[in-house]
């Protein structure tokens, strides 16, 4: 009775987080749409083709920062003022090392691409990183105590803060430094408003047994899914080296949509998967049943959302960023499906990281890497469509993999995630369906826009009555 009241206790608080990631999100990726759409009508391909071209390496960057020790605070059953010390020490170091190497390293970042304008972008760039992990602590305090509402009010007035400096550049007439000054203001806004807001300081210097602790958990995922990241970036890096800047601009702006919405439910979710999983590890049962509440409601909305995105693609680019970014259309709809895909296998390794099994999600990590590196690189013979098509199956086989190393490690089976995916792939089905026959219904443009953004709405809300009603009489019964 007492583990059934805990995992009810923590189904609440999950919710309760979802409900305040929900309006975090939706005002923060609301804000940052709307100065991204006012800036891909103001700006030239070549400003986001900079921007994406440099990318990886302020991935990398923020991976190594990571370390993957803040995924070992969240996991912990129980955790002391000493580990929260430690991890500020590890965390400052390591941001300030990353971040320097990276402010050297700009200029041959610059010649290695052919355009000197980089060497300034990446320096910026860096110091927004640096800005961004500064209040890492306090934040995990408030993930780990479920005070989402301060985070997201945190999240929500920084992103506020970046996007007026944004668009005030933009209409200044900066180009590429509107986007890197809205990123530098609302990293320097969060990381003040968290030091602020949650009143914390080192005690002393780091315990050298905690330190160990930290970093024999997040050094099999910091190396893994660095190099991961950097295999993620494969396309950017060959498409700006061997395609162009052009071309990688209308890439960056087609996927810029549907990874923004897969990002808004994924972080709408992901903030309390990790600490509901953690917290429910030494009970099988209640693992199971928490995990399937929470891939089907990401899974329902994630593969809903990108299959209304695939259907109604070329109004959305016409409306939103206009004619001239008609040739991203392909880039886009490649995307919804990417990002559905890899929404999955996100999921998946959640459950690694909250088991404890951090080798078996290294070795994931580097059959990831290992696939997106064949994938891309036979891609590479058909230019930069070729390349996402091999990147899509590599992350594919990816998802079956780890649902496979799954299955050996816990109680999830490989079936229970297939047939969780079922009901989503039927919603899936009836939402194009719908919505084809909406686009059918209407010639003209604005109407047949806001038609199907009705329906997929109602198709939405009556997907999760239906399913939620069903998931509630098996819980029952």
């Amino acid at each position: 009775m007492k583990d059934a009241a805990t995992s009810g206790s923590l189904h609440r608080q999950a919710k309760l987080g979802w409900l305040w990631g929900a309006l975090e999100q939706f005002a923060q990726r609301g804000l940052a749409m709307l100065v991204s759409i006012v800036l891909a009508r103001m700006l030239a391909p070549e400003s986001f083709g900079l921007i994406a071209s440099v990318s990886i390496f302020l991935t990398t960057a923020q991976q190594l920062i990571d370390g993957g020790i803040s995924s070992r605070i969240v996991q912990k059953k129980e955790i002391h003022e000493e580990d929260y010390t430690a991890f500020f020490w590890c965390n400052a170091a390591v941001s300030v090392l990353a971040c320097s190497v990276l402010v050297i390293c700009s200029g041959v970042i610059a010649r290695f691409y052919g355009d000197p304008q980089l060497r300034a972008v990446v320096a910026v760039m860096a110091l927004s990183v640096l800005f961004m992990n500064a209040g890492r602590v306090q934040e995990l305090q408030l993930v780990r105590t479920f005070r989402f509402k301060l985070l997201s009010l945190i999240t929500i007035s920084s992103v506020a803060a970046g996007s007026i400096t944004g668009l005030t550049l933009a209409f200044a007439g900066a180009g590429v430094w509107a986007i890197l000054g809205q990123q530098l203001v609302l990293s320097l806004i969060r990381a003040s408003a968290l030091w602020w807001t949650v009143p914390w300081k080192p005690a002393g210097k780091p315990a050298w047994p905690i330190v160990k602790d930290l970093y024999s958990f997040g050094l099999p995922i910091v190396i893994s899914q660095t190099i991961r990241g950097c295999s993620e970036q494969l396309v950017n890096v060959l498409t700006a080296r061997f395609v162009g800047i052009g071309p990688l601009g209308y890439y960056d702006r087609g996927r810029f949509l549907p990874s923004n919405v897969a990002s808004l439910i994924q972080n709408i979710f992901f903030r309390t998967n990790l600490t509901v999983l953690a917290k429910l590890q030494s009970d099988p049962p209640e693992f199971r049943l928490a995990y399937l509440k929470l891939i089907r409601a990401i899974s329902s909305m994630c593969m809903l959302s990108m299959t209304g995105l695939i259907v109604c693609a070329p109004d959305i680019i016409t409306i939103i960023l206009g004619e001239k970014w008609m040739p991203s259309l392909w880039f886009f709809r490649a995307s919804c499906v990417m990002s559905a895909v890899y929404m999955l296998f996100l999921m998946n390794l959640d459950v690694l990281k909250s088991i404890g099994s951090v080798h078996c999600l290294f070795a994931q990590n580097i059959i990831f890497t290992a696939l997106q590196a064949v994938g891309v690189g036979c891609g590479l013979l058909w230019s930069i469509k070729g390349m996402i098509i091999g990147s899509l199956l590599a992350c594919a086989g990816s998802c079956w993999t780890l649902g496979s190393a799954i299955s050996h490690r816990s109680v999830i089976r490989m079936k229970d995630q297939l047939m969780v995916l079922f009901a989503p792939a039927v919603g899936s089905v009836c939402m194009a369906t719908i919505l084809w026959l909406v686009r059918q219904s209407s010639s003209l443009l604005w109407s047949r826009f806001i038609l199907c953004g009705i329906a997929g709405l109602i198709v939405l809300f009556l997907y999760w009555r239906v399913t939620n009603d069903r998931s509630e009489c098996k819980h029952e019964n």
